[in-house]
């Protein structure tokens, strides 16, 4: 999310460094999505005793499930015991539709989907970039079950901090005339927003005033991140009014947080955090 709005928020791709436990196969599965006609992809392993949390990933804008911090989790928590659940949201990986079709909300109604359906128990949300959007409006919808949240370079209200303010005459211009704001990307192909997209993003704000959370959560942030400044992270958590929210900055951090000792960090932070759920 820079001030031109290009290259917003691409998680994975060519130039991570990372280092993989053996990978954790689980089968993707299918689960019926609200709208009655797409359905959205997940894999799910078992926690290996009933109190244990579930962990639950929430990817990024144009990521998917099978990206290197789901895959980290999924390694990480079958060591240590917990049920772990990701999917993909409609329009991205495996699900039915293509991205553009869909909004916040639409997005929303898939993590309450499969929070709803096929969890249960106490969850730990971790959501990055937009997933954690996605995980701070999951925990207004749900507080009885959401009891602790990890943030990765979280990027609530992108809609209306980063990319509206951004926007030249022309680009307005190109909205209201196509119905779509086009803008480079770290892809082959430019991100598109549609207009129902960014008046959505209004709708689903979560910054504008306090966020009732009273868990514990920890955000995890690079100071190098053109996406989502750092200082966003801030802003989180002085709207959080939970008591126990915790910034860890990267001196080195982009916007992926995929290197060897970042994973190990948020391997470490969701282990703290289980202990406590």
């Amino acid at each position: 999310m820079t001030c031109s709005t290009a290259g917003w928020a691409v998680e994975e791709g060519e130039g991570e460094v990372m280092v993989m436990p053996e990978a954790v196969i689980e089968s993707v599965r299918e689960l019926s999505a609200t709208d009655g006609v797409n359905t959205i992809a997940y894999r799910q392993q078992s926690a290996t005793s009933a109190q244990l949390p579930t962990v639950v990933f929430i990817h990024g804008f144009r990521s998917d499930m099978g990206g290197g911090k789901a895959e980290y989790l999924a390694n990480f928590c079958k060591t240590a015991g917990l049920g772990f659940l990701r999917f993909d949201l409609r329009g991205h990986g495996q699900s039915g539709g293509v991205y553009t079709d869909f909004t916040i909300s639409d997005w929303l109604a898939d993590t309450l989907n499969v929070l709803d359906n096929l969890t249960t128990g106490p969850l730990l949300l971790v959501g990055s970039s937009l997933g954690g959007w996605l995980m701070l409006r999951a925990a207004q919808e749900r507080p009885a079950r959401i009891k602790a949240l990890v943030g990765i370079a979280p990027a609530p209200d992108f809609v209306s901090d980063f990319i509206e303010p951004a926007m030249t005459t022309a680009q307005k211009a190109e909205v209201e005339q196509t119905g779509y704001l086009t803008v480079p990307s770290g892809f082959p192909e430019p991100n598109r927003f549609s207009k129902k997209l960014l008046a959505d993003g209004k709708a689903q704000r979560v910054l504008h005033q306090s966020i009732a959370f009273n868990g514990p959560v920890r955000i995890l942030q690079g100071t190098l991140d053109t996406d989502v400044p750092w200082q966003h992270a801030l802003k989180i958590q002085n709207m959080l009014t939970s008591d126990d929210v915790e910034v860890k900055l990267f001196k080195d951090g982009d916007h992926r947080l995929s290197s060897t000792a970042q994973l190990e960090e948020l391997g470490r932070t969701v282990g703290v955090l289980a202990t406590r759920v």
